[in-house]
């Protein structure tokens, strides 16, 4: 096996120095992630960061919404176009642009298809949750969304070592993750884990980014559970796990009870969601 030219304690130091997210974005996060949010609180989180206003109002102003009257403020936003819809938009900039600078050059490692991924992934998750009737729905699009926290991490804080790693695995014909435990002793899942503990993200999203990708092996209706299921169905889900659809759609009938036609209408539906938002997300 090929040396990555680092050392595991210096990939780490490297993961764990990458800058904080900022306090504004923590604030949205926390009332992103919690389904009793008010619509008064939203407004005034992101209120407290002009650039993400603008910025939230440009994609609210856009073709996708087609306000004829437009939209001039947040809680206006809001009350428009919905807590939720707007709870979308606040988890796709902070994502794409608040949580982790990408490296600049040319890369091995396609941020856009993974970024398409995680959001076809937060979809999917939303939408079996809709079907489980579970009251955290919008839990499940935010935890789906932000699953390859690990991932961005690595491709921030060692670009050129995760490219080697991408390599390997690629050469190998073997999955990116069993490629981080033989070289690393550790997978980008757990890495993910431990800088969502240290950016005190909720409790439940930390165990999401950090376990989602274990096979169900028992009936669990948890969210982390209803994540690795959404991300082994989407498009380049090889570099999160390793599975094939038929394990999945097992795991699916052990884990939260859909059998496996149930599991592909749920599927359908989340992927016209995700093609209808395309331009919304910059997919």
């Amino acid at each position: 096996m090929r040396d990555l030219g680092i050392t595991v304690d210096e990939l780490n130091r490297r993961v764990m120095d990458l800058p904080p997210i900022s306090h504004t974005y923590m604030r949205i996060l926390q009332v992103v992630d919690n389904p009793e949010t008010r619509s008064n609180t939203l407004a005034q989180a992101i209120e407290a960061d002009p650039a993400f206003v603008a910025s939230l109002l440009k994609i609210a102003n856009s073709a996708f919404y087609a306000r004829p009257n437009g939209i001039a403020s947040i809680p206006e936003a809001i009350m428009t176009i919905g807590t939720r819809e707007i709870k979308r938009m606040c988890l796709a900039l902070f994502t794409r642009g608040g949580l982790i600078d990408a490296p600049e050059g040319p890369r091995r490692f396609d941020r856009k298809r993974f970024w398409r991924h995680c959001v076809g992934t937060a979809y999917l998750a939303e939408a079996l949750a809709v079907r489980l009737r579970r009251a955290d729905v919008e839990a499940a699009f935010t935890h789906g969304l932000l699953h390859g926290l690990g991932i961005l991490a690595l491709d921030s804080a060692v670009p050129e070592h995760f490219d080697r790693l991408l390599a390997i695995s690629g050469d190998m014909a073997r999955p990116l993750a069993e490629v981080e435990m033989e070289l690393l002793g550790l997978t980008h899942a757990r890495i993910g884990g431990e800088l969502a503990h240290k950016w005190k993200f909720p409790k439940p999203l930390q165990r999401s980014i950090e376990s989602f990708a274990a096979p169900v092996t028992k009936p669990d209706l948890e969210i982390a559970t209803i994540v690795h299921l959404a991300c082994g169905f989407e498009e380049s889900h090889e570099l999160c796990q390793s599975c094939s659809i038929e394990d999945l759609e097992a795991e699916s009938k052990l884990g939260i009870g859909l059998t496996r036609v149930e599991l592909w209408v749920v599927r359908g539906a989340a992927q016209q969601r995700l093609e209808q938002a395309m331009d919304l997300f910059d997919l």
